[in-house]
């Protein structure tokens, strides 16, 4: 696989894909098996040294290091290397040349968008904000407005931010949403950049009316009319456009005129190019109701330009769903009788405070992050009570739901009660029969090591994480193991007990989860070996002298310290299934751990079958790549 540049490969394409969701999701997995730590390291290294190095050499190590920042524990690694300062540096070194050309701007877009991608973590938007990261996006707007591929990647970054709390602020008192709705106003035929700015527009407080005029004021109106215009036949775009003239004429009824004026015959275009569509027709139809309810003369704007017939045509079409029929009669029904009803909740609107000047803002936002740990923490404390129910928890699991819990602990990551309790709600999800791989398709494994890692003196905190890792263990899905046997989540598990080894709830979560873990005998030498590799086995000693008369937690502890010696010390066990991992009591991590060229010796030392199946069961990128170059070394004539 190296020989074939499979990491370069997929990157570019990603790189020249940004916007391309899918595209961008499966090289990242893909990266996430394939890449190693030598890909990120020459990266970073072109990074801090980019004056030694030409535009495409550079480009396309921001490219990686963009693309490789998707995956958690390499973006935190990134920006922990002083990644938000390096790429803030290379922007402004190419700043300053007076004639940029194409490659530079290249250069600057890459690094935006690599710096984009690390804004979602709380902690990276502060450092951000320390060093006025904002200012330089703000210029950059103001300078390169006309250039869209800079435009696109610092609406990426913007977008970003905005999903912290820290960040929407940052980009309301730094002025940057005027300058970027007069950018949007002035070029309407910008690819994608009207959905990025929807969404980045909706993760602001809309109902402040100063807010409002003042992007108003910039050109807001007049992008979503250009929207429109330019591009009644892009369904994304006329999604946003109609959710955002929903959204503004209900929370302020005042500009129902201006805009039914002058969106009816765009909306109208929109509804011809889109009329066997029910999705995007809904979008516009609660556009229309949206405008109705504000001011219902706004009605005749609609009637004037023919909207009734229109969609009595699309009634006619033969090849008209049941659904769009049903949402057509719904809404010639309401033009009939002048009554559209009433619309459907709007969608999620971000519940920060604007600050306007002369407001003590540090007082009133110790007020306001009060307030809204009290409100996170009643959330999570009904969700805890939906959850207790199996039924309830199962089908939350199954829905994909899970993700709402992880966004609302990263959007309070430096809050380690909610935190905590989030990671409770998550616990009761681990529960559900047969939910790891769901659980882990959300990244919970990886987020609760790094919750664990950034609150390590929080006593809530690590006991909510070994208990969500132990159920996690629990369940017997032949990926646990690969994944809970990481070296990063053993390390953490163990930090975790070492200050608390007389805690009998933290000692006891950390034997259910060395024993879950050791509960196939399959697996269990391999495991056996790693806790071993970690000490493990000595921590679970020094826990049962202080808990061996405690009912409820010595056993536990007892039976993690049986099965870990008889699988050392009996290594006929877990053999006679035919089912041992070809490299006997080596674990996964062990072999990881190895230098290549030892590596490489015990591979060739394998047989077909077994190099295959490990190279199919590993997920560390290292090991991959090895199994891969010992697969291609024996297709090129080097022997078995």
């Amino acid at each position: 696989m190296q020989q074939m540049d499979a990491v370069g490969i997929i990157s570019k394409a990603m790189q020249a894909n940004p916007d391309l969701l899918r595209l961008v999701e499966s090289g990242a997995a893909a990266l996430k098996v394939l890449a190693g730590e030598d890909d990120l390291t020459k990266a970073l290294n072109i990074l801090f040294n980019f004056g030694q190095y030409d535009n495409k050499m550079i480009t396309e190590a921001l490219g990686l290091l963009g693309n490789l920042a998707l995956i958690t524990e390499n973006a935190q690694y990134f920006a922990g290397k002083g990644g938000v300062n390096a790429l803030l540096d290379l922007v402004q070194f190419k700043c300053k040349q007076k004639d940029l050309s194409p490659e530079d701007l290249a250069i600057i877009a890459n690094a935006i968008r690599a710096l984009g991608r690390l804004l979602g973590d709380p902690k990276t938007a502060t450092e951000f904000g320390k060093v006025n990261g904002i200012d330089q996006l703000k210029n950059l707007v103001e300078r390169f407005g006309e250039e869209e591929i800079v435009m696109n990647a610092v609406m990426d970054a913007l977008e970003n931010l905005a999903k912290t709390k820290t960040g929407q602020k940052m980009i309301l008192d730094s002025g940057i949403l005027p300058a970027v709705t007069k950018v949007m106003a002035s070029n309407p035929d910008y690819d994608v950049l009207f959905r990025k700015y929807a969404g980045l527009v909706g993760y602001m407080p809309l109902d402040n009316p100063d807010l409002v005029k003042t992007l108003v004021n910039a050109g807001l109106l007049k992008a979503i009319t250009g929207t429109l215009l330019a591009k009644p036949d892009d369904r994304d775009a006329v999604i946003a456009s109609s959710d955002m003239i929903r959204d503004l004429v209900t929370l302020h009824p005042h500009l129902a005129q201006q805009l039914a004026k002058e969106n009816a015959q765009p909306l109208l275009s929109a509804i011809q190019a889109h009329s066997n569509d029910p999705e995007v027709l809904k979008h516009i139809f609660d556009a229309i109701k949206a405008l109705a309810n504000a001011d219902p003369a706004t009605l005749d704007q609609f009637k004037k330009i023919g909207l009734e017939d229109e969609l009595n045509k699309i009634l006619k079409q033969d090849n008209t769903s049941v659904e769009v029929q049903q949402l057509v009669q719904g809404l010639l029904d309401g033009l009939l009788h002048n009554d559209l009803g009433n619309l459907d909740e709007l969608k999620n609107l971000s519940a920060l405070d604007y600050q306007p000047d002369g407001v003590n803002i540090e007082e009133k936002e110790i007020n306001d992050a009060q307030d809204r740990t009290e409100d996170m923490m009643a959330e999570l404390a009904k969700l805890a009570g939906l959850l207790d129910d199996p039924e309830y928890a199962s089908k939350y699991v199954q829905e994909g739901k899970v993700a709402g819990i992880l966004e609302g602990i990263q959007n309070y990551y430096d809050n380690p009660k909610i935190v905590a309790a989030g990671l409770e709600n998550l616990l009761r999800c681990a529960l559900v029969n047969g939910a790891f791989l769901r659980l882990e398709e959300a990244g919970v494994p990886e987020a609760v090591v790094q919750c664990m890692l950034e609150h390590p003196d929080d006593i809530g905190v690590q006991l909510q994480g070994l208990k969500l890792l132990a159920a996690l263990a629990q369940h017997n899905d032949p990926s646990v193991i690969d994944t809970l046997c990481q070296p990063l989540t053993l390390e953490t598990a163990l930090k975790a007990i070492q200050g608390n080894v007389k805690n009998p709830a933290m000692m006891g979560a950390f034997a259910d989860l060395i024993n879950g873990l050791l509960k196939d005998e399959k697996t269990g030498p391999q495991v056996a070996q790693a806790l071993q590799a970690e000490g493990i086995p000595e921590f679970l000693q020094k826990g049962l002298e202080y808990h061996k008369m405690n009912m409820d937690v010595g056993p536990k502890i007892s039976q993690a310290i049986k099965t870990i010696d008889q699988y050392l010390y009996n290594p006929n066990i877990g053999k006679m299934t035919g089912d041992v991992k070809p490299f006997g009591t080596m674990t996964m991590a062990q072999l990881a751990n190895m230098d290549p060229e030892q590596l490489m010796k015990i591979m060739s030392e394998w047989g077909a079958e077994e190099l295959i199946d490990t190279v199919k069961g590993a997920k560390n990128p290292k090991l991959v790549q090895s199994g891969a170059n010992e697969i291609n070394r024996r297709l090129n004539g080097g022997g078995a």
